[in-house]
């Protein structure tokens, strides 16, 4: 009966190992697929950052090129004005 008791307690053991290696295979492959999700949504973000850059930089040669041609208007005024004060109309 000792015998029989040593083997039933071997067969238990053996089971409880089993499951806990089950779980813990189970819990690697969660933490894969998390791992995974988590690559997926920084190449994702990498896109936008991309194209938010490529936009960006749109914008910012819009912005150089208004103030260029904002002070090509100021001096034109400025030139309109001289003109306009040294003009004689009699």
């Amino acid at each position: 009966m000792d015998h029989r008791g040593q083997v039933l307690r071997t067969v238990e053991r053996t089971a409880a190992e089993e499951a806990y290696y089950r779980d813990n295979d189970r819990a690697i492959e969660d933490l894969v697929r998390d791992v995974e999700e988590v690559n997926e949504t920084f190449k994702d973000l990498s896109v936008l950052l991309h194209d938010q850059q490529i936009h960006l930089q749109c914008i910012e040669q819009s912005i150089d090129r208004t103030d260029l041609y904002t002070e090509k208007g100021n001096d034109e005024l400025r030139n309109t004005y001289y003109y306009a004060s040294t003009c004689v109309i009699s």
